[in-house]
């Protein structure tokens, strides 16, 4: 497929798309400021579904899924 024909696709778009919002958060990762670490577990609350204290919901240890995801990008 020739360049010129990807620009026509929707698909080449959303994914673009996607990867500049995972460089960006990578990128301003230290800046945002978040309400748990992405390593630090909340007992009370493991393998929780989203809810206003956990927008992403936790993980079965307990650490906050949506710290995890801003904080992976930035270790690659």
């Amino acid at each position: 497929m020739t360049p010129a024909g990807l620009l026509k696709r929707p698909g080449y778009w959303l994914a673009l798309c996607w990867l500049g919002i995972v460089a960006a958060t990578g990128l301003l990762s230290s800046w945002l400021r978040l309400p748990y670490l992405s390593t630090a577990p909340d007992l009370l609350h493991m393998a929780a579904p989203p809810s206003p204290l956990h927008y992403f919901g936790t993980d079965v240890l307990g650490r906050d899924v949506l710290a995890g995801l801003v904080a992976g990008p930035s270790g690659s």
